[in-house]
């Protein structure tokens, strides 16, 4: 752990990190940025409509699962900032974890079983089908689908982001509601020696459709043994056997409609 250059924070964060080392996360997907420290971690991002809500949620979930304790929060100049507990464990994309498959399977399905015993019926943070498809084509008519996989999932070759929503809007399936991780992939799944340990990256964890964490993790398991995101493919991978891993069936229409409809949100 390395002192970083010195920050300007606000009032509400610098009492609980002042002369405290840290490292910047370079792993994670997120947009703003993420420090780490001894034994907790700072995420900074632009302010978000339902910040308040995301914060919620996640104090929330303590004490239902293994997740960080909120520290400190607040708004400062249009960005958000929290301060919250450091999970132990590694990530599931771990090297030493992707080495063991049969074992990885069991415990992202643990994880998700963890959140579907939660009663989410008063969770502070509601995500429907519906809500996707509006965020989805709010994204298309402004024209900020960045990438699109024309093949993403399925035998259809959609020409358009347009025209996947069209398709995606005129086969919506029933909604199924638990409690959603909402970013449930390797890196923000932790474990260690057989356990798990923790979730982090719980920003957009939600009431919302069971299938919207098993298309996660099966994407980030497909990219992850595929060599995506480090260039190291794991021959002979099959991440179905994550699926037949689950203890209930998978409605596979279904996980194919929320894996399209991932490529617009």
């Amino acid at each position: 752990m390395k002192k970083g250059m010195p920050l300007q924070l606000p009032s509400a964060i610098l009492p609980h990190v002042q002369g405290m080392d840290y490292a910047r996360d370079e792993i994670g997907m997120s947009t703003g940025s993420v420090l780490i420290y001894e034994d907790r971690v700072l995420k900074i991002e632009d302010v978000r409509i339902d910040w308040q809500k995301r914060v919620d949620t996640l104090r929330w979930l303590e004490g239902k699962l293994p997740v960080p304790k909120v520290i400190a929060s607040c708004e400062e100049k249009g960005k958000s900032y929290l301060l919250m507990s450091r999970m132990k464990g590694h990530m599931g994309c771990d090297p030493k974890q992707m080495e063991r498959p049969e074992e990885l399977h069991r415990l992202l399905t643990e994880g998700l079983q963890l959140f579907w015993q939660v009663d989410a019926s008063h969770c502070p943070r509601v995500r429907t089908i519906e809500d996707d498809l509006r965020l989805a084509r709010y994204r298309v008519e402004h024209d900020l689908i960045e990438e699109f996989y024309q093949d993403a999932f399925g035998d259809e070759q959609f020409q358009s982001p347009r025209a996947l929503l069209d398709y995606l809007e005129s086969h919506v399936p029933a909604f199924d509601p638990v409690m959603s991780h909402g970013d449930y992939c390797l890196p923000n799944v932790l474990m260690e020696e057989g356990h798990l340990t923790g979730f982090i990256d719980l920003g957009d964890a939600a009431m919302a459709d069971r299938c919207c964490d098993i298309a996660d993790c099966y994407r980030s398991l497909k990219g992850n043994f595929g060599g995506w995101f480090t260039g190291k493919v794991y021959p002979g991978y099959d991440p179905d056997d994550f699926l037949r891993a689950l203890p209930i069936p998978v409605d596979r229409e279904k996980l194919r409609f929320q894996l399209l409809l991932n490529n617009l949100l």
